[in-house]
C-alpha cells in the first residue's frame, strides 16, 4: 500500500497573518515576492506588506515562472533583500 500525505488542514488564506503593527517592527531589510495569479497569495497582500516594512522591496512573477522553475521564488526574494539591503 502507498503511502499517501494527509490533506493539508488550512489553505494559506485562511490562516492570520501579522498584525499591521507587527511588520513595522522588524529591524532588518525584506526582499518580498508577489506571484501574479496567485489566488492564496494575491499581491495585493505582498505589496500590503511591503508597505508595513520598514525597509522592503517587492518583486512580482508568475505562477507559469514558478511551476517552471521553483528557484525563481527564492531568487525574486533574495534579490529584494538585497535591494533593501542597499537602501537600508
Amino acid at each position: 500500500m502507498p503511502l499517501v500525505a494527509p490533506p493539508p488542514r488550512y489553505a494559506a488564506a485562511a490562516e492570520p497573518g501579522p498584525t499591521d503593527g507587527e511588520p513595522a517592527g522588524l529591524g532588518v531589510p525584506a526582499g518580498v515576492v508577489a506571484l501574479s495569479g496567485d489566488p492564496l497569495h494575491p499581491p495585493a497582500e505582498a505589496r500590503r506588506w511591503r508597505a508595513l516594512l520598514p525597509v522592503a522591496v517587492l518583486h512580482t512573477t508568475t505562477l507559469d515562472a514558478l511551476g517552471a522553475d521553483p528557484a525563481v521564488l527564492g531568487r525574486a526574494a533574495v534579490l529584494g533583500w538585497l535591494q533593501a539591503s542597499a537602501r537600508g
